[in-house]
């Protein structure tokens, strides 16, 4: 014969901590013991923005040739895409020529700036 215990009685115990106990992680430092992944968080983000900040402003300001590389490398792509698919209308030079890649790095400028503030404020934040 197998004696089962009441429904629930089980999950009360675990759910139910005693009386009087503080839980380890959080008696050393006061916080919860999860809250140093919302430094992580602000460390990435801040990396990320340095990142995109230098990609924006080598494309902005067209620095080492940047954005004559990447014109050059678009319509060699649409040559070859034009070869395989043997569509005509992509041997024609793109219409996007280097404003738009400088535009795309004007607009990566600010925005990585505002990423790497934000993961700055995320990251000196304390619970």
């Amino acid at each position: 014969m197998v004696v089962r215990p009441a429904p629930g009685a089980f999950q009360d115990r675990l759910l139910s901590s005693p009386a009087g106990r503080q839980n380890p992680a959080t008696a050393a430092t006061g916080r919860p013991a999860g809250s140093g992944g919302i430094v992580v968080a602000g460390i990435a983000l801040f990396v990320m923005g340095l990142g995109v900040t230098g990609w924006g402003t080598m494309y902005a300001f067209n620095l080492r040739g940047a954005v004559d590389k990447a014109v050059t490398r678009r319509n060699a792509v649409r040559a070859v895409t034009a070869t395989r698919t043997m569509n005509l209308g992509l041997t024609e030079p793109s219409r996007f020529g280097p404003w738009f890649f400088r535009l795309m790095g004007a607009v990566m400028l600010p925005g990585g700036l505002f990423l790497a503030l934000v993961g700055l404020v995320i990251a000196s934040l304390e619970n």
